[in-house]
């Protein structure tokens, strides 16, 4: 089904699948999306889009664009009418977007926004949670500013702006709701960005500093008002509300609306309405560490202590014992501040509640140093005492714990004796609640293996809170039980550097910064093996730090450098904890993901590698993130540090060769098959090579357009420049040379010239060994290319003239004619823009021998270039004109950009400003919607020029900026020249147009 979403940047998902739209399509969509059910007339849409600087040929091009946006929304399917309607022709008849209202995000929002508020005048707490629910899910529809790439034009403005309000008034009702509620830490998450974005809002900022100071962060709810008093000031406003509450927070005297689950104070009608109900008594928070309050339970025990105590002076079975079952405080952690605070945060109040958190962490994170230091730091909240078991979830010295087991070790230290422990589990389970009741105990689990070893052991009586770690994610425990996760990953440079410090001494590690450094990396920032290589320079301080990163050097970045006396703290024996509880499927893929040479993999190229379908290997994937092997470092892509890489490599080992050699040769084959596909989106007119089938079990990427094309070429970027390397190393020299061949087009959109001249010239011994001429001519028409976009040009003629014999001798003349063209393209950038013409003219005059559309309208575009360098203005024109059709006609966008750009440099140089100026725009918008990095900036330069050859200095200026931005970004020399008309003011001549 079509979505269309507008809260935030807008944006199309077709199946669920966002598709690639261009500015001006964004902008038509935009115009259709605010009118929608509306006929708009062609003679609007071209006002909307253009103001008063509509270029020639306006409504032939927004026809183009609707055109775009159609198939784009429908790209399979002469039926897109249905979705926009109308031709847009002369007489009159507009365009008119016909969508249902539930495929537009801002309709579900605003409906969702009506539903709320419903609910919240009926004034009752059970539909005040409902209504929070609500508005929670209406709010989780925006992803930024509404109509984000777009709200600043005019078309737009009334509409985001009216949208902004709802969406204001939205969080504002929530947090108040949730304050009538007394979820007041949920209020802070919610209102910490609105104050900011609206800092003058006085009554956001009471509603924040309440619930501030309703979770005890008394400090920051007192400077909340004080910078608001201060703003306010600042623009002659009184605000003897806030000032008010801020003396009220200084006396800890604040009126507090509600507190859950039982609280009948005022709950929030809807946005803007008055509270009703009863206020309850004043609150104050604890001026001190937080002292126990007196329950029921505890109160009746020490009432009766005196009778319940035998002759002899021991606690009898009705005394509460108080137990403290923490191991000691980890004497040397460092770092983790955020991760500490967090839990104090959420451990810091519980007298109406309970909480649990589960930390979770790859092996050696220090998962447990960490809920132990917690533990300690938050110890004065627990006074009734704390429990701590570790139930040895991945433990190969002994079975794991099971929960029963652990309860009765926790009713022995409660002091409960074993005359009284029930016969059954769950009774026993029962008992070990019922004497937590009332009472405010920490309980640490530790080294959990699931969900079912922890359930049996978790507490919901207010007061009490569970701090669980695992190698595991847990999810159900977040899903079913409202247990808070927190993901414990390597530590910052910082922190390791700290943690070596802490245990050999500041100076120690002051002295020899760079051995720090390489211990640093080569521990991966991993906690357990910088402690492992910290004890080892501990016991031995009159050797260097140098000769212990010498040691993991030499390992060459396997485990043998992290050897520990103890299984419990050597890494190897650490990592197979976590290893031997996978599953077969997940072990197997465990070891062949030392195989991939990037530092993450997708879901398709690990598909590959074990020769699985995709769905089915996506839970393989999910089983390894949970137990922490790998990371999901973004939606469908895996990564896992590199200690843990060094460990599969040690067990991929184990493997049959010719098993780990057909993994390798699929994942070759997955990226050479996906490079080949994007190239096609990228440059669907270019010459195909011939591969070979992929082999079975391969599963390439599914790219749409040209957009996720290049999305991919860019997240697989340094991985393929790995691939291509292990493929010559390893003797795979056609798919080496055909990988190369794929990703040139890539590196000149993105002006990556030194990874393509460095790629092509990896794989010429390749090519030696196949003995493949035609592929080395082609090679060296690349490698002549590359050297002319690096200014080598005698390297460049050199390997043109190399191509132009090789072509010769086969008798390959569509290679002689590019190579023709690519000649003219050298003597273009060498000033002789004669010789260019001369070879420009014979690689058309090969190209129209040959019926070769896409050739004639490249060299057509040559041709015309050069003559216009030459002064023959009109007769560029002609040829550029003919270009343009031919490229529209053969489909060819890139080429499509290439003339649009040419014309309005010939035009410019002809005099006629007005009509270079329409052209060298369309250029532009085209070229950013191709993502075409290089021609962007080289049609904004001349964009620039003409602008200021018509007087429009400050559009010349823009575009001139634009174009720097984007040279500085590919480190081009052509900056300076641009540069220089930015601080001299002054007109010139663009770059010339490149030719590949």
């Amino acid at each position: 089904m079509l979505m269309v979403s507008v809260l935030g940047p807008v944006q199309v998902l077709r199946g669920g699948v966002p598709v690639r739209l261009g500015p001006r399509q964004v902008e038509v969509l935009s115009i259709l999306l605010i009118n929608r059910g509306t006929s708009v007339p062609a003679s609007r849409m071209v006002e909307l889009l253009w103001g008063d600087a509509v270029p020639p040929g306006a409504p032939a091009t927004l026809r183009s664009h609707v055109s775009h946006l159609r198939r784009a929304l429908h790209p399979a399917s002469p039926g897109a009418a249905d979705v926009i309607s109308g031709a847009g022709n002369p007489s009159g008849r507009g365009y008119r977007l016909d969508l249902a209202p539930e495929q537009i995000d801002a309709h579900r929002f605003e409906q969702e926004y009506v539903r709320a508020h419903h609910l919240l005048r009926a004034r009752h707490a059970e539909k005040t949670g409902r209504a929070v629910a609500v508005l929670h899910d209406a709010l989780g529809l925006w992803r930024g500013a509404a109509f984000a790439d777009v709200a600043d034009r005019p078309f737009a403005l009334n509409e985001a702006a009216r949208l902004t309000a709802l969406h204001r008034s939205a969080r504002l009702a929530h947090a108040e709701a949730l304050a009538s509620l007394g979820r007041y830490g949920e209020v802070i998450i919610a209102l910490s960005g609105v104050v900011a974005e609206d800092p003058y809002d006085e009554g956001l900022r009471r509603l924040l500093a309440v619930a501030l100071y309703a979770e005890q962060r008394v400090d920051e709810a007192a400077q909340l008002c004080r910078a608001g008093l201060v703003l306010l000031r600042q623009r002659g406003i009184d605000a003897p509300d806030l000032q008010e509450l801020q003396r009220r927070i200084l006396r800890r005297d604040v009126p507090l609306r509600g507190s859950p689950p039982r609280a009948t104070g005022a709950i929030t009608a809807g946005p803007g309405e008055a509270a009703a109900g009863p206020t309850p008594a004043t609150t104050r928070p604890p001026t001190g560490p937080a002292q126990p309050a007196t329950s029921t339970a505890s109160a009746s025990a020490s009432a009766t202590s005196a009778s319940a105590t035998s002759g002899t002076g021991e606690p009898s079975p009705a005394e509460p014992v108080a137990p403290h079952l923490l191991p000691p405080d980890p004497a040397r952690f460092v770092g983790r501040a955020a991760e500490l605070a967090d839990i104090r945060r959420r451990l810091d109040d519980l007298a109406d509640r309970a909480e649990t958190m589960v930390i979770t962490g790859p092996p050696g994170v220090g998962k447990s140093s960490l809920a132990i230091r917690a533990g300690h730091a938050v110890a004065d909240r627990f006074p009734d005492g704390q429990l701590y078991v570790n139930l040895r979830g991945f433990d190969e010295t002994g079975p794991a714990l099971g929960p029963g087991e652990a309860i009765r070790g926790f009713l022995d230290a409660l002091g409960i004796p074993q005359q009284q422990i029930p016969v059954t589990e769950a009774a026993q389970a029962g008992l070990y609640r019922a004497r937590l009741a009332g009472r405010r105990m920490l309980v640490v689990l530790d080294n959990a293996r699931d969900a079912d070893q922890v359930r049996p052991l978790l507490v919901g009586s207010p007061g009490c809170a569970v701090l669980v770690t695992s190698r595991n994610q847990l999810a159900d425990l977040v899903t079913t039980e409202g247990a808070h996760p927190l993901g414990l990953d390597l530590l910052s440079e910082t922190e390791a550097r700290q943690l070596l410090a802490r245990r050999l001494g500041d100076e120690r590690v002051a002295d020899e910064p760079e051995a720090v450094a390489e211990i640093v990396s080569r521990c991966s920032r991993l906690p357990l093996a910088l402690a492992i290589v910290a004890a080892r320079a501990a016991g031995n301080p009159r050797f260097p730090l140098e000769s212990f990163a010498d040691e993991l050097r030499q390992a060459d970045q396997g485990l043998d450098g992290f050897r520990a006396a103890t299984p419990a703290t050597n890494i190897r024996t650490v990592f197979s904890w976590s290893y031997h509880t996978l599953s077969p499927a997940a072990a197997r893929l465990f070891r062949l993901l030392a195989l991939p040479p990037g530092p993450s993999i997708t879901v398709p190229a690990a598909a590959s590698l074990a020769a699985e379908p995709a769905d089915r290997l996506r839970p393989v994937l999910t089983e390894l993130a949970a137990a922490h092997l790998v990371a999901e470092v973004s939606p469908g892509r895996y990564a896992c540090h590199d200690l843990l890489r060094a460990y599969a490599i040690e067990l991929a080992g184990g493997d049959p060769e010719h098993e780990r050699q057909a993994a390798e040769r699929r994942l070759l084959d997955h990226y050479l098959h996906t490079a080949r596909a994007a190239d096609r989106l990228i440059w669907p007119q270019r010459d195909p090579i011939e591969i070979a089938p992929p082999r079975v079990g391969v599963v390439p990427e599914q790219l749409t357009d040209q957009h996720s094309a290049l999305a991919w070429f860019a997240a697989e970027h340094a991985v393929l420049l790995d691939v291509v390397a292990r493929a010559v190393d390893t003797g795979s020299d056609a798919p080496a040379w055909q990988l190369v061949w794929t990703l040139v087009n890539f590196f000149d959109h993105r002006g990556h010239w030194d990874d393509w001249l460095a790629s092509v010239r990896r794989v010429m011994p390749a090519l030696d060994r196949l003995g493949d001429r035609s592929a080395q001519a082609h090679a060296h028409r690349l490698l002549g290319a590359a050297h002319v976009r690096l200014q080598r040009h005698d390297d460049a003629r050199a390997a043109y003239r190399r191509a132009l014999h090789l072509f010769g001798e086969l008798g390959e003349t569509v290679g002689e004619a590019f190579t023709h063209r690519s000649l003219g393209w050298l003597a273009e950038r060498q000033g002789d823009p004669a010789g260019a013409l001369r070879s420009d003219l014979r690689a058309l005059q090969l190209f129209q021998q040959l019926g070769h559309p896409d050739g004639q309208a490249s060299a057509l575009n040559s041709v015309g270039w050069c003559q216009a360098l030459l002064g023959r203005y009109e007769e560029a024109i002609d040829h550029c004109e003919q270009a343009l059709l031919l490229h529209r006609k053969n489909g060819n966008r890139v080429g499509e950009a290439s003339a649009l750009d040419s014309l309005g440099y010939a035009h410019h140089l002809l005099g006629d400003h007005v009509s270079a100026i329409g052209y060298l725009r369309q250029a532009v918008e085209l070229c950013r919607e191709l993502g075409q990095w290089t021609q962007e900036a080289e049609s904004l330069h001349r964009l620039g020029d003409a602008q200021y050859a018509a007087g429009a200095v400050p559009d010349a200026r823009l575009a001139w900026r634009a174009a720097l931005a984007i040279l500085d970004r590919l480190a081009r020399p052509e900056a300076e020249t641009v540069r220089g008309k930015l601080d001299r003011g002054g007109p010139g001549a663009g770059p010339p147009t490149g030719h590949l």
